[in-house]
């Protein structure tokens, strides 16, 4: 498979074993199933990220999920938090009472099975310029090896913005082998070349954003590039240049 699809079935199977399959090894006994006490937290996870939160407290987290504990298993529902917390590693707990997942990562990852799983695909297409949701939503257009929905949401913007056409380009790279891909990548890059000024920066600041990031940083002031530096970067300095009075030519 991909790597977004090799890192998406780590994370599921991160998941399980550590929510259920090592307590069962030791012959530990379980009141809720793996399945069941990720799908709690996925709960958690989404209420997180729909509040763009990346911690909790008790109280807060424990009317989150207590509803839905309590269909589940009423008598250990107060508990749960703290025993997953202590004892699987996916939540972690400071002195101040709050929790959070011990990565921003799983947290966008069981956001986006819940969406996937809850049928609220409708609810991504609100957040596509928001980068808090940014990884929630490549997880599940990897998850459902489908980025049309959200590519075509991130093009028909007016005007387009960095953050959505960023996050499409990025969608269409972590499934190069989609159907519609071929088509889905001429029509974003057809932004490089729109007769709009503006569209041409806009664009021009995407593959800045991508290029930047796909570098290797090696100390502070030192990064390392596996690629030439696009032509559209260097359109882009020179119209800053321009427009502080310097006129560079190719």
């Amino acid at each position: 498979g991909t790597p977004a699809t090799q890192r998406e079935q780590y994370l599921e199977h991160l998941c399980t074993l550590w929510l259920g399959n090592w307590r069962e090894a030791k012959g530990l006994p379980e009141d809720l199933t793996a399945v069941q006490k990720q799908r709690i937290l996925q709960l958690l996870a989404h209420h997180m990220t729909k509040h763009k939160l990346r911690q909790i407290g008790f109280g807060k987290a424990s009317r989150v999920v207590t509803p839905a504990l309590q269909k589940v298993d009423e008598q250990h529902s107060a508990q749960f938090l703290r025993t997953v917390a202590n004892h699987s590693g996916l939540l972690q707990a400071d002195p101040s009472g709050h929790y959070r997942f011990i990565h921003p990562i799983v947290q966008d990852y069981l956001t986006a099975v819940f969406i996937q799983e809850t049928r609220q695909e409708r609810q991504l297409l609100a957040h596509i310029d928001h980068a808090l949701w940014h990884q929630t939503i490549l997880f599940f257009v990897t998850i459902t090896q489908n980025p049309a929905p959200i590519v075509h949401a991130c093009l028909q913007k007016a005007p387009p913005s960095v953050a959505a056409l960023t996050l499409a380009e990025t969608c269409l790279q972590e499934l190069p082998n989609h159907p519609e891909i071929q088509r889905l990548s001429k029509r974003l890059h057809s932004s490089g070349s729109n007769p709009n000024l503006n569209v041409r920066l806009t664009y021009a600041q995407v593959v800045k954003t991508i290029h930047l990031r796909n570098m290797v940083r090696l100390d502070e002031k030192t990064a390392v590039a596996f690629q030439l530096l696009p032509i559209a970067m260097y359109q882009l300095f020179i119209y800053a240049q321009r427009k502080n009075g310097r006129f560079c030519q190719p």
